[in-house]
């Protein structure tokens, strides 16, 4: 047979308190004043009984759950992962924990975020799906539910956190025309996604201004996205490649060195998103290092400002993108 589960009124009659006071203990109400003997009697009662609070009934009670809900597109890309690094770790340095949910793209996905929500489960949402989640958005605000969008721009929004996506763009193609080249090509990500639509409208507009030609070729995120890529690019005949995520840079740097490509000898690759990886695979890779973790963890700020203090801003990070110089970058007037 299965134990009765305790409820909050047999805490109470073993602490020998009312039942007020031993919510009011359980919840950690800041504003309840209680002897400190009492509030450990409500405590040791509360751990001998076994007792669990119920998220229906917190949830009513306005209770904070000190937990957020994270969607994050797909982990496999590192970019991703970095990010929900940063949001995690600052949330438990602020005392919250984090539940990462994995946005595969389902139907059912805004129904069981706002369920956790309304359900009193966590206190407010990090959206960092960047495509295809503008019902959720509208389904956020309407609801009164606290939530933050990181690493992309909700028009209208006042809960954005980002950095300046076009600044790791102006980095590469500085660093590629200073070594000469003036085809240079772009492994972009799929359209409809912000920081990537971002970058590459950034290159575009840098190209117009000079005397360099642009190759743009739009895939997945994945390493696998940039080997497909890299091929198409080369028969327009880049000397350069800048590849919007790490994953890609890899990938492309792969069929570069399958099928005899020489890097940076004929080719140079520059990558954006700088993480340790990029040291190992060979030739080391060139990178631009952005402030991933860092909007992860202001993402968390932003969100809990709005959850402890009624505070609802956009967020800029302020760190820019930098060259992480290494082997796969040389000058145009190396290739032949």
């Amino acid at each position: 047979m299965t134990a009765e589960r305790a409820r909050l009124i047999d805490v109470a009659r073993e602490a020998r308190v009312s039942k007020a006071t031993a919510s009011r203990v359980l919840n950690s109400d800041p504003n309840f004043s209680i002897k400190p003997e009492t509030r450990a009697s409500v405590l040791a009662a509360a751990t001998a009984l076994g007792y669990v609070p119920h998220s229906g009934a917190r949830a009513l009670a306005g209770v904070p759950t000190r937990a957020l809900l994270m969607l994050s597109p797909s982990m496999d890309n590192p970019s991703n992962a970095t990010i929900a690094r940063g949001a995690n770790a600052r949330a438990m340095e602020r005392g919250y924990l984090t539940l990462l949910i994995e946005d595969f793209g389902g139907a059912d996905l805004a129904d069981r975020a706002l369920s956790l929500a309304h359900g009193g489960r966590v206190d407010g949402i990090i959206v960092g799906s960047s495509s295809g989640r503008d019902a959720l958005a509208g389904r956020l605000a309407s609801g009164g539910v606290r939530h933050v969008f990181v690493n992309r721009s909700v028009a209208g929004s006042t809960r954005n956190v980002v950095y300046d996506f076009a600044a790791a763009s102006r980095v590469a193609v500085q660093a590629l025309q200073e070594h000469g080249h003036r085809r240079i090509g772009h492994i972009a990500g799929p359209p409809g996604i912000a920081p990537s639509d971002v970058r590459a409208q950034t290159m575009q507009q840098l190209m117009d201004r000079g005397d360099t030609h642009l190759e743009t070729v739009s895939s997945d995120f994945t390493e696998e996205g940039g080997y497909r890529a890299l091929p198409e690019l080369l028969a327009h005949g880049v000397t350069a490649v800048f590849a919007t995520s790490l994953a890609q840079g890899i990938g492309a740097l792969r069929w570069a060195v399958a099928h005899g490509v020489r890097v940076p000898e004929d080719l140079s690759i520059i990558a954006n998103d700088d993480m340790p990886v990029a040291a190992f695979v060979s030739p080391p890779l060139t990178t631009v290092r952005t402030p991933l973790y860092e909007m992860g963890a202001a993402a968390s700020d932003a969100l809990i400002a709005q959850i402890e203090d009624d505070i609802t801003r956009n967020v800029t990070i302020d760190a820019r993108p930098q060259l992480v110089f290494r082997a796969t970058l040389a000058a145009a007037s190396v290739v032949r």
